[in-house]
Parts: structure tokens; sequence; C-alpha cells
């Protein structure tokens, strides 16, 4: 689902399990302008008009793995800023 930011368009993912974990990446995609739609287990991202390259701090405590954004944004942006996952010691 990160790297669905690299792709500039439309990414549709098949087999998506509906737990915490994805419905966090979801609002993180959508926080960062991403529209998603989740039509069971299928999810479409349309990454064309992301604004930002920022990822709020209640998102990131919400899923420590949730850092694995950084590499996507910084691929597409070339900088990043988000705080650290919640109960991590990176």
């Amino acid at each position: 689902m990160a790297a669905s930011i690299l792709n500039k368009g439309i990414t549709k993912l098949y087999n998506v399990p509906n737990i915490h974990d994805t419905q966090m990446m979801i609002e993180i995609l959508k926080s960062l302008g991403c529209r998603v739609k989740k039509n069971k287990n299928k999810v479409t991202i349309d990454s064309r008009n992301i604004n930002k390259f920022e990822i709020p701090e209640n998102l990131m405590h919400q899923m420590r793995s949730s850092v694995i954004f950084a590499g996507a944004i910084l691929g597409r942006y070339k900088k990043a800023k988000f705080s650290y996952p919640e109960d991590c010691d990176i």
C-alpha cells in the first residue's frame, strides 16, 4: 500500500485483509491526499493528487510499521516529515 505513493496513478490491490493495520494505512494515504476506495477485499488507491509529505502524529502512533511510508514519500518528494511510531525504539 505504501508503494502506491510512487505510482502517481491508480493502484488496485486484491485480497487485502480487513485488519487494523490496513485500515490505518488507508487513513495515512487519505491524510496525504490519496483517494481510497475499499470494496470487500479490494482497495483502489488514486495517488495522483497527493499534496503532502507529512504523516500526522496521531496516525503514526496507531501502527508501529507506519514508518514504511517514509521510503515511498522520500522517493516521491525527496523529503518526508513524521514522528516516531508509538512504543518504538527506532
